[in-house]
C-alpha cells in the first residue's frame, strides 16, 4: 500500500500495524520524520520518502493500492492532474485508489486570493486557514481528474462546526486502474 501525502503518517501507521507492507511520500522532511518515529517506538517499518509526488520515486505498478487524504487539493489543478498519473504509473493493474477532497461548499471557499478556478490562497475563515493553497473540488469537475481510473464511485462526507454555522465536506472517490 501507498499514501500520497502521508505527512506525520496516521494513515501509515495504521496500514502497517493492520500488517500490510507501506510506502508514502510527503514533502515535509519534519512529517516524515515524526512518521518514522511513531513507526519505530511500535516497531512497525514503512518505506517513507521526502519527496514531491509529481514524480513518485518507485517503479511503474509497485502497489496494490493507494491512498490520499486531502493531500492533492493543495496543489494547482495541472499539478493534480500529473500527480494522478504518477498515481496511475504505481499501482498495479485492477488496483483501487482511495482520495479525499474538500469540496466547493466547504466553509472557506471564496474567502480568499482566487488563483485558479476554485483554487485559493490565504483562506481567511474556516479549517483551511493557514494552508496554502487550496483547490476546492466542484462535483463537475472530478470526472475531469479521474477520467483515467475504472469504477469511479463517489460520495460525500460533511460535518459542521459552531452549531451548524459552517459546513465541511469533503468528496471521497474510490476507482481503480484499468486492467
Amino acid at each position: 500500500m501507498f499514501e500520497l501525502g502521508c505527512g506525520p503518517g496516521a494513515n501509515v501507521w495504521f496500514m502497517a500495524r493492520e500488517g500490510f507492507t507501506v510506502s508514502g511520500i510527503d514533502g515535509s522532511s519534519t512529517a516524515i520524520k515524526q512518521a518514522n518515529e511513531r513507526l519505530s517506538r511500535e516497531g512497525l517499518r514503512a518505506d517513507l520518502r521526502v519527496g514531491d509526488y509529481s514524480t513518485i520515486p518507485w517503479p511503474d505498478a509497485s502497489f496494490d493500492g493507494v491512498v490520499e487524504n486531502v493531500s492533492l487539493c493543495c496543489n494547482r489543478w495541472a499539478a493534480i492532474q500529473h500527480a494522478l498519473g504518477e498515481v496511475r504509473r504505481v499501482l498495479k493493474p485492477g488496483a483501487p485508489f482511495i482520495s479525499s477532497f474538500v469540496t466547493d461548499r466547504t466553509w472557506g471557499y471564496g474567502l480568499g486570493t482566487m488563483v485558479e478556478p476554485d483554487g485559493f490562497t490565504g483562506v481567511t475563515e474556516g479549517p483551511l486557514v493557514g494552508e496554502g493553497l487550496i483547490v476546492f473540488l466542484r462535483r463537475d469537475r472530478i470526472n475531469q481528474l479521474f477520467y483515467d481510473f475504472a469504477d469511479v464511485a463517489i460520495e460525500r462526507v460533511s460535518w459542521t462546526l459552531e452549531g451548524e454555522r459552517h459546513l465541511i465536506e469533503q468528496f471521497v472517490i474510490t476507482c481503480r486502474k484499468f486492467d
